[in-house]
């Protein structure tokens, strides 16, 4: 367990954790979790090995799950609402299993379960050469990766990850090599020996395949208190394509 850099959005309401997904960090929630910090206590987190949190060798779901667990305690909380994106909807998944009471309710942004097949060599490769070069500036590390990247949207999304250092140069802030040791874990399954029996609500896009109908049937067989519900003209990336309907979804479920 490693103590996990976070930022907290609203000091009153029940609190609610946010947890990022693959490649990602905090600053990827900002907006949500400043329109959240209206009625909750929101708290915006950096896993391992991403953002500002700390780098380890070691990094599976039971570690991650196990460092959000310590985090709760650490605020001062007896439990919070959880929702997790992608890779962070199943660390959140596993602190269902492990801690259930720890969590109130829980939010699942389109993942399930299962097992994933490899979708991200390329981003590996342009991750692997930004941590290679010398960069200088954003707009040369942009240039840099472009053959490999040739979507916008997403080459911002990896260069989030960029911070410029006293001397004026540009590193990475994740730890690429051990999130690419561990990749085989990060797109495995979580396992439920029992039913999380909590409020549980899965979020999909509509222009994503990342749930599908078959997924569907093990999402209500290992949380028997779920609904899911597919949020339009979203992709993956559900909270940043429909953030207004991403909002009204979530809000509902959490005061229900």
């Amino acid at each position: 367990m490693i103590r996990l850099f976070c930022k907290s959005y609203g000091h009153s309401g029940e609190p609610v954790i946010i947890l990022h997904g693959l490649f990602g960090m905090m600053d990827n929630w900002h907006l949500i979790a400043q329109k959240l910090s209206y009625a909750f206590s929101v708290i915006a987190v950096d896993l391992r090995n991403h953002g500002h949190s700390p780098h380890y060798t070691e990094m599976s779901y039971e570690l991650m799950a196990a460092d959000v667990a310590c985090l709760i305690q650490e605020l001062g909380f007896s439990s919070a609402h959880i929702i997790g994106h992608s890779m962070g909807g199943k660390v959140a998944m596993t602190l269902a299993k492990i801690r259930p009471e720890l969590v109130r309710k829980l939010i699942i942004v389109d993942i399930a379960p299962k097992r994933y097949e490899p979708s991200h060599e390329v981003y590996f490769r342009a991750l692997t050469l930004l941590k290679s070069r010398t960069i200088s500036s954003r707009s040369q590390a942009d240039e840099m990766i472009q053959y490999l990247v040739p979507e916008m949207a997403i080459r911002q999304f990896l260069l989030k990850n960029l911070y410029r250092t006293s001397e004026g140069q540009y590193h990475l802030r994740m730890n690429v090599d051990a999130i690419l040791n561990h990749y085989e874990e990060i797109i495995g399954p979580v396992y439920f020996v029992e039913p999380f029996i909590k409020p549980t609500l899965f979020l999909k896009g509509s222009n994503s395949n990342y749930i599908s109908q078959t997924d569907e049937f093990e999402i209500k067989r290992f949380f028997s208190n779920c609904r899911i519900a597919t949020i339009p003209e979203a992709g993956h990336w559900v909270h940043a394509d429909q953030p207004d309907r991403f909002l009204a979804a979530t809000r509902q479920f959490l005061v229900e």
